[in-house]
């Protein structure tokens, strides 16, 4: 018997890689287009883990079904951890501009602030906090961090969506977070250390059932 998770997510991308992490659990992952939901909350936290249980708290109440957030971005070594939550922001942090930038402005902009440091100044992570908001009321949380650093050629393998994986190369596996095969992803992946705490959860609660 599966057990219905709402992802609580717009993004196709996402989905796709939730999808492909969570294949060993007998879950029927379905989306807020599938359940009818058009709207979005206001990601107003200031930091990872308040945007992601906000979002699967949001998402479960709307929905009535148990729901998985996630929240994350990329933090520069050099630049004290920019630009972190401000990740779609952040290019327009200056201008005050009252939208999200586009994948190429993202990249554009990454490029430029750390124009002219050396390799081993570019480094740079992936960070990504889950939440896994439950029809009880309990939030189940789990952090997961990919290490590589900023390439100074853009890969041009667009992701849309995923623009970070056009420029963070992933020294561990010595190739771009961009080239990832599915296998890549299963192995390293930042959601499948964050994925942990809350498989094991679902794990049990199936187990149960």
């Amino acid at each position: 018997m599966s057990m219905k998770l709402l992802l609580a997510t717009a993004n196709p991308a996402k989905v796709k890689d939730f999808r492909i992490l969570l294949a060993d659990l007998p879950l029927d992952l379905v989306t807020p287009n599938d359940v009818g939901i058009t709207e979005s909350p206001k990601e107003t936290g200031k930091t990872f883990e308040e945007n992601a249980r906000l979002k699967a708290e949001w998402y479960m109440k709307k929905s009535g079904l148990p729901a998985l957030a996630d929240d994350g971005g990329l933090e520069i070594d050099a630049l004290g951890g920019m630009p972190g939550v401000y990740s779609r922001r952040w290019p327009l942090l200056k201008t005050g501009e009252d939208r999200e930038a586009t994948d190429e402005e993202m990249i554009a902009y990454t490029l430029e602030a750390v124009k002219g440091l050396p390799v081993e100044k570019r480094g740079a992570h992936m960070k990504v906090i889950l939440a896994l908001a439950t029809l009880d009321g309990k939030i189940i949380i789990g952090a997961g961090d990919l290490v590589g650093y900023i390439a100074k050629k853009v890969l041009g393998k667009p992701q849309k969506q995923f623009p970070f994986r056009e420029i963070l190369f992933i020294t561990e596996c010595n190739k771009y977070y961009g080239e990832f095969t599915e296998d890549d992803h299963k192995r390293y992946n930042q959601r499948v250390e964050a994925l942990e705490p809350i498989k094991q959860y679902l794990q049990s609660i199936i187990h149960n059932s």
